[in-house]
C-alpha cells in the first residue's frame, strides 16, 4: 500500500513539472528547459543499457581496486595489506586500523648527542609494555584473532605503512589525531622483540617485551605493534578478490564511489550460489548478474528506485543517452546524417521533439527527468522552422525519384544515402524507387502509435539506396539472406498501374505481407507507396532543412485518372506522416498544406530545357513563342508532349506554356527494355532454363515459348522469385543495353555464367548464351515504334494547332534512357527520313531546314564523330547542325 502511495505521488509530480514546462512553451517558441521527458519503455531500455555498461567497467575498476597494496573494507572494519598478504582490523567506527603504542614513546633517551626512543634488555632495565583495551579484544576475537600467548607470533608482524598512506591520500582519507602516529612510526614485530608476553593481571591486558640481550632498540619515531590475520593460500593472491567478493562487503574506494553499490551485492549474492566459489572468472558473473539487474529494471516503479539500483548520478547518465537520441534521432528513423550538439545547446536553434514532448498530452508512462546543471537542453517549436514560399517538386520515377525543393535556389535531394556531410555523386540524386521491408510489424506498430514524425527505425523498413543494393549484397545462399530477396519490392509504379497484379512479400522476420492490386487496396491494407513517400518527407522535412507544406508530384501523361488520384493520396498520406504532429494539430497551417500534381513530367522537363539551349521566345519576335515536343524515354514510360512556351502579356510570369497535346507508350522504358531483353535470354535459353526449374515473369508486350507454363508466369500471377530472375538477367544485360566499353566481348566470350534461383529457392550457375545482334534488333525495333508513334501523335496534334504552332518543332529527348546510342541514332535517322520524304513531295527548292532540331538530353551531348560516321548523313543534302543541336564550340564540316 505505501509504495502504491509513492507511485501515485510521484506521478503527480509529474503532472506538476509537465504543467509548469508547458507553460514556459506557451510563452515562447524556443525555450530552454529545466527537465526532460522519457518514455518509461525507452528509459528502461537505456537503464539496461547503461547497467551493461556500467557493470563491465565496475568489473574492470574492481580488479583494479584489488590490484593495489592496500584494501579498505571500511563496513567490515578490515583493511586488507596486498603485499603482506594480512588483514588488519580497524578501530571502532574509524578508519584507523587499531595499533598499540609501546609505552616507551613517553621518554626519549640521549645517544650519540641526539633524542631517540628505547626499549631496553631485561638486564638493562624494566620490560616494555603496550596497554591492550576490552574493546581491543573484543575486536580482535569477532575477526577471529585469538589473543593468546601461543598466538602471538601468529598476530604480531611486521608490516609495512607505506601504502596505506598513500591509499589515505588517494583517497582523499584524511588521518585523526590518535592516527597521526603513523606517518611517523616503527612496527615492531614478533621476531624483532624479546620476550613478548602476553600478561592479563588488576591492571588489564597488556603485551611486554624487551629488546635480545646486550642489543637496545632504538628509533627516532615511536614504537607500536599492529595486529593483523594472514590468510591461507586459497584466500590470497589471485583468490582474494573473490575471497572477499564472498566473505566481505564493497571495499571503500574513491574510484569505486562512482558506481553503484548494488553491483558488487549482486554480484556477491551470484558467488555464493556457485558450487566451487573460488573456480570461476570474474567475467562468468557478468551475464546472471545482468539478468538480475534486468529483471530489477523492468519491476521499477518509481523514480527513486534508480538511484538504488544504479547510484547517485543515475539522470546524468540517461541524460547522456537522452541527447544522443535527440542527436540521432532522425538518423534512427531515416539514416539521415546526425545533428550537431548545437540543435539541443543553441538558443537560436532548438529541438522538436523537446519541444513536442511536453506540447503534447501528458503521457503516463514517460518520467520527467531533471536536465543535469551543466547542460543546456533548448526547446524548438516546428511552427517555426515552416518555409512558406518554397516549393517541393518530385518526380516519381519508374527506376528512380528526384526530389527538388525549390526557394532562392533548387536543391536536389539524397534519399537513403545516409551521410548528407558527404561529397555528392550525380547519381546519388537518382534515388531508387525501391522499399526493403526488414520488420514490417514492428514498423507498423510504431507508424500508426503517433500522429506525425513516429518513432519508426530504418532498421525495420528501408527504401531508396540502401534498399536497391540489399539484392545484390551478401550470400543470397544464407536462409536469412533468402529472405531478403522476398523483402525487396522495387516495382512501385509499374504495380500502381496494373489492375489486377497482385504481390506476396515476406520481411526478413518471415512475416507474410499480401499486397494487393493498388485500385482496390483500403486504409488498413499495406500501401508501399505512402511509406516511400513517407521516406521522401522525412529526408524533406527535418531539422537540418525546415518543413515544406507545398508540393508538386509529376506524372507519366498515360496513367489512368483513378491512378493518378491515389498515388497523390498516398503520397498525401505519407509525407504527412513525416511532419512534426505540432505542424499537423496546427488548423491554419495545414490549411496551406497542399500536394498535387504539377505539369506532366515532359511539360516540366520543357520549361527547363528550353531555358539551357537558348530557345525561348523573345520579345522582338514576331510570334513570341517557340514550339517544343518532348520525347521523355524514362525507366518505365516513354511520354511525348508537344505545345508552346510564349510570352504572356500580363507579365505575371516571364513565360507560359501551353500544352498542346500528349501521348506516349505505358510499356516502353528502359527498365522494361531490359525485361524484355532478359525474358528473350530466357526464351533463348529455354532448355537451359526448364532444366533447372528457373522461374521467370513474362514482361507486357511478350510471348511464351510453347512448353513453359508452369516456369513462365503472367505479372499478376508472378512470385518474387519468377520477378528477382527477371530483375536478375535484366540487370546482368544492362552493360548491353548502356553500350559499355567492351561489352562486345563481355556477352561473345562463350557462354555467360548468370546466378538464378530454382523454384526449391536454390541459387543455381546458370550457362547463358547470349546474341547481341538479336538483342539489339529487338531495342531497335522498339524505340523505332516508339518514334514513330511520337511522329504520329506530332501531326496529329499539327493538324488541330496549326495556327498557334512555329517553326522549327525543338524535339527535347529526355530521360536517361535518351542517352542509348541506339535512340539518338533511331530519332535522328527518322527525321532525316521524314525531311527527305518531304523533299520528295513538295520539290528540292522548298526550305526544309527549319521544320525540325532535335536537342540531347540536359547534361549531355551528342557524339559528334560517330554521327558523322553515318552514310545516310553524308548523303543528306542540309547541314547536320540545322536539324542536330550542337553546343557553340562543336564543329561540324560537311
Amino acid at each position: 500500500m505505501e509504495k502504491e502511495q509513492s507511485v501515485k505521488n510521484e506521478s503527480d509530480s509529474f503532472l506538476e513539472l509537465w504543467e509548469s514546462e508547458h507553460n514556459k512553451l506557451e510563452e515562447s517558441s524556443t525555450t530552454i528547459m529545466e527537465y526532460f521527458r522519457v518514455p518509461i519503455k525507452r528509459l528502461k531500455q537505456w537503464l539496461k543499457i547503461i547497467a551493461h555498461q556500467e557493470l563491465n567497467n565496475y568489473i574492470i575498476t574492481l580488479k583494479k581496486v584489488f590490484e593495489e597494496k592496500v584494501v579498505l573494507f571500511k563496513e567490515d572494519g578490515l583493511i586488507y595489506f596486498t603485499v603482506d598478504n594480512r588483514l588488519v582490523p580497524l578501530r571502532k567506527n574509524d578508519d584507523s586500523i587499531m595499533f598499540f603504542e609501546s609505552d616507551r614513546n613517553d621518554t626519549t633517551v640521549t645517544v650519540n648527542g641526539q633524542q631517540c626512543y628505547e626499549i631496553t634488555d631485561l638486564f638493562s632495565g624494566e620490560a616494555s609494555s603496550s596497554r591492550i583495551t576490552n574493546d581491543d579484544i573484543s575486536i580482535l576475537n569477532s575477526f577471529g584473532i585469538a589473543l593468546t600467548q601461543s598466538n602471538l607470533s601468529n598476530i604480531f608482524r611486521f608490516i609495512g605503512l607505506s601504502p596505506l598512506l598513500k591509499f589515505y591520500l588517494d583517497n582523499n582519507i584524511s588521518l585523526t589525531h590518535n592516527m597521526s602516529i603513523l606517518n611517523d612510526c616503527r612496527v615492531l614485530g614478533y621476531s624483532s622483540v624479546a620476550n613478548l608476553q602476553l600478561i592479563d593481571n588488576s591492571l588489564g591486558v597488556s603485551l611486554t617485551y624487551s629488546s635480545p640481550k646486550y642489543s637496545p632498540i632504538r628509533s627516532k619515531s615511536p614504537f607500536l605493534f599492529i595486529p593483523s590475520k594472514e590468510l591461507s593460500d586459497d584466500c590470497s593472491g589471485e583468490n582474494f578478490l573473490k575471497y572477499a567478493l564472498y566473505t566481505f562487503s564493497e571495499p571503500t574506494h574513491i574510484d569505486l564511489s562512482l558506481f553503484s553499490r548494488n553491483f558488487y551485492i549482486i554480484l556477491s549474492k551470484i558467488l555464493k550460489d556457485f558450487d566451487n566459489k573460488f573456480r570461476f572468472n570474474l567475467e562468468d558473473l557478468v551475464e546472471p548478474a545482468l539478468n538480475v539487474i534486468n529483471k530489477k529494471i523492468d519491476a521499477l516503479k518509481f523514480v527513486s528506485e534508480c538511484a538504488d539500483l544504479l547510484g547517485e548520478n543515475w539522470c546524468n547518465k540517461v541524460y547522456s543517452y537522452y541527447k544522443q537520441y535527440l542527436k540521432e534521432c532522425d538518423r534512427l528513423r531515416s539514416n539521415i546524417s546526425s545533428y550537431s550538439d548545437d540543435i539541443i545547446e543553441d538558443i537560436n536553434r532548438g529541438h522538436w521533439e523537446v519541444f513536442e514532448s511536453f506540447n503534447d498530452e501528458f503521457d503516463k508512462n514517460s518520467w520527467i527527468i531533471k536536465v543535469p546543471k551543466d547542460e543546456t537542453l533548448v526547446a524548438r517549436d516546428p511552427l517555426c522552422d515552416i518555409n512558406l514560399r518554397a516549393v517541393c517538386g518530385i518526380d516519381f520515377g519508374t527506376k528512380s525519384t528526384v526530389v527538388v525543393c525549390r526557394d532562392k535556389e533548387e536543391i536536389l535531394l539524397r534519399i537513403g544515402g545516409g551521410e548528407l556531410l558527404s561529397e555528392p555523386r550525380s547519381e546519388d540524386y537518382e534515388n531508387p524507387t525501391v522499399i526493403q521491408l526488414k520488420n514490417y510489424e514492428s514498423f507498423k506498430t510504431a507508424y500508426v502509435s503517433k500522429l506525425g514524425r513516429p518513432y519508426t527505425s530504418w532498421e525495420d523498413i528501408c527504401v531508396s539506396h540502401q534498399a536497391a543494393n540489399a539484392i545484390y549484397n551478401g550470400d543470397l545462399n544464407n536462409i536469412s539472406n533468402k529472405r531478403c530477396l522476398y523483402s525487396i519490392f522495387s516495382e512501385l509504379k509499374q504495380w500502381s498501374n496494373s489492375k489486377d497484379r497482385k504481390q506476396i512479400l515476406q520481411d526478413e522476420t518471415g512475416n507474410i505481407i499480401h499486397l494487393n492490386p493498388y485500385l482496390s487496396l483500403t486504409d488498413t491494407d499495406f500501401d508501399p507507396i505512402e511509406i516511400y513517400a513517407y521516406y521522401l518527407g522525412l529526408y524533406i522535412n527535418n531539422m537540418h532543412r525546415g518543413i515544406y507544406l507545398k508540393y508538386l508530384l509529376s506524372f507519366p501523361v498515360n496513367y489512368p485518372k483513378a491512378v493518378r488520384t491515389k498515388i497523390l493520396e498516398s503520397f498525401e498520406r505519407g509525407i504527412k506522416k513525416s511532419l512534426p504532429s505540432r505542424v499537423l494539430k496546427d488548423s491554419e497551417t495545414m490549411k496551406r498544406f497542399k500536394i498535387s500534381s504539377g505539369a506532366s513530367e515532359p511539360a516540366a522537363y520543357a520549361i527547363s530545357a528550353l531555358k539551357e539551349y537558348k530557345v525561348e521566345p523573345k520579345e522582338d519576335e514576331i510570334n513570341k513563342k517557340v514550339s517544343y515536343g518532348v520525347f521523355d524515354f524514362g525507366g518505365g514510360t516513354t511520354d511525348f508532349d508537344f505545345g508552346i512556351e510564349y510570352i504572356p502579356e500580363h507579365k505575371k510570369y516571364k513565360f507560359q506554356v501551353e500544352q498542346l497535346g500528349n501521348g506516349g507508350d505505358a510499356y516502353l522504358g528502359g527498365e522494361n527494355l531490359l525485361n524484355m531483353l532478359a525474358f528473350e535470354v530466357y526464351n533463348q535459353n529455354i532448355q537451359v532454363m526448364r532444366a533447372a526449374n528457373i522461374p521467370i515473369v513474362i514482361p507486357a508486350k511478350c510471348q511464351r515459348s510453347a512448353g513453359s507454363e508452369l516456369l513462365v508466369k503472367e505479372e499478376k500471377d508472378g512470385d518474387q522469385l519468377a520477378y528477382l530472375n527477371l530483375k536478375l538477367i535484366a540487370n546482368e544485360l544492362r552493360a548491353l543495353w548502356e553500350e559499355e566499353v567492351g561489352y562486345q566481348s563481355k556477352y561473345n566470350e562463350g557462354a555467360n555464367k548468370f546466378k538464378l534461383y530454382s523454384t526449391n529457392n536454390t541459387e543455381i550457375d546458370i550457362s547463358v548464351r547470349i546474341d547481341i545482334d538479336s538483342l539489339q534488333a529487338i531495342i531497335k525495333k522498339e524505340i523505332s515504334d516508339g518514334i514513330e508513334n511520337f511522329m504520329n501523335v506530332y501531326y496529329k496534334v499539327y493538324k488541330q494547332n496549326q495556327s498557334k504552332l512555329t517553326r522549327p518543332l525543338h524535339i527535347l529527348l529526355a530521360g536517361n534512357s535518351c542517352k542509348s546510342r541506339i535512340l539518338q541514332e533511331t530519332f535522328i535517322l527518322r527525321i532525316v527520313s521524314e525531311l527527305e520524304n518531304m523533299s520528295k513531295e513538295i520539290g528540292n527548292n522548298k526550305d526544309l531546314s527549319n521544320l525540325f532540331k532535335i536537342y540531347p538530353p540536359l547534361g549531355s551531348t551528342f557524339d559528334i564523330e560517330y554521327l558523322k560516321g553515318l552514310s545516310q548523313l553524308k548523303d543528306f543534302n542540309l547541314p547536320m547542325e540545322s536539324y542536330i543541336y550542337f553546343k557553340d564550340n562543336e564543329i561540324v564540316e560537311n
